[in-house]
């Protein structure tokens, strides 16, 4: 497939498709659609928003995730005295903070971890945000 699509951007003999024949600037013509479509497919796929973790939810949904006991740092015997926020904000493909439950436990100067939330905003893969909000000692 390679090999012809590179034939089919450098050939500068006419060539058949089985019905016409296929000039020069007719094969670059189809080989420029191919690529724009190759490049809008893989934008399209980088922006769905699975590569945000915990992201789940459908478009225009701001949820709640609460993790108590499936989370491995969590501690249910830790009072949850002091807590800790920390969020990441995405536009289009231009993601900025760090909402990992360490640079929460950082903010709120935590040792311990008595359960994490995570709020999420999601706007039609447009806009996201991830706030992480740990409760611990």
């Amino acid at each position: 497939m390679l090999a012809f699509l590179a034939e089919l951007w450098h050939s500068e003999s006419t060539m058949t498709n089985g019905r016409l024949p296929l000039h020069e600037h007719e094969g670059r013509h189809h080989m420029k659609k191919l690529l724009t479509l190759g490049i809008l497919a893989a934008v399209s796929a980088s922006m769905t928003g699975c590569g945000v973790i915990p992201l789940k939810g459908t478009s225009m949904a701001a949820i709640t995730i609460d993790h108590v006991a499936s989370d491995p740092v969590v501690d249910n015997s830790v009072r949850p005295v002091k807590k800790g926020v920390a969020s990441a904000k995405g536009i289009i493909l231009f993601n900025t903070g760090d909402a990992s439950i360490g640079a929460a436990m950082r903010e709120g100067g935590l040792s311990k971890v008595h359960h994490v939330d995570y709020d999420v905003t999601n706007i039609l893969f447009l806009y996201n945000e991830i706030k992480t909000t740990v409760y611990g000692e």
